[in-house]
């Protein structure tokens, strides 16, 4: 899949977000997920750029499908990020030592 490209919306919320600590509240189809990826692909960056180990980013979702169907298009849209999705109670056993690696978590 092609990188897909921010409305404007999407990229005054993405460029607020980079500079706040912000909450994105959109509704269904508007483009949560993208924004996330696009925050994740800068957080890496900017910490890769400095010469710091990249900070990983948790991206919390109301149910396991669509846990999966997010980390998927992560994994699509932004291939340098290193994404694992956790959806089920026994999953989170091995968290501690995924979160050492991860870009871009799923829960």
């Amino acid at each position: 899949m092609n990188e897909q490209v921010l409305r404007q919306y999407q990229e005054d919320i993405l460029e607020f977000a980079k500079a706040h600590n912000a909450l994105c509240v959109l509704p269904t189809g508007m483009g949560k997920t993208l924004i996330a990826i696009r925050l994740a692909q800068h957080i890496k960056q900017c910490a890769v750029g400095s010469g710091q180990h990249p900070r990983t980013t948790f991206f919390l979702a109301p149910t396991c499908n669509l846990v999966y169907q997010q980390a998927e298009r992560a994994r699509e849209q932004a291939p340098e990020l290193t994404v694992a999705e956790f959806a089920l109670p026994a999953d989170f056993i091995q968290l501690p030592f995924f979160c050492l690696k991860l870009s871009f978590l799923f829960c």
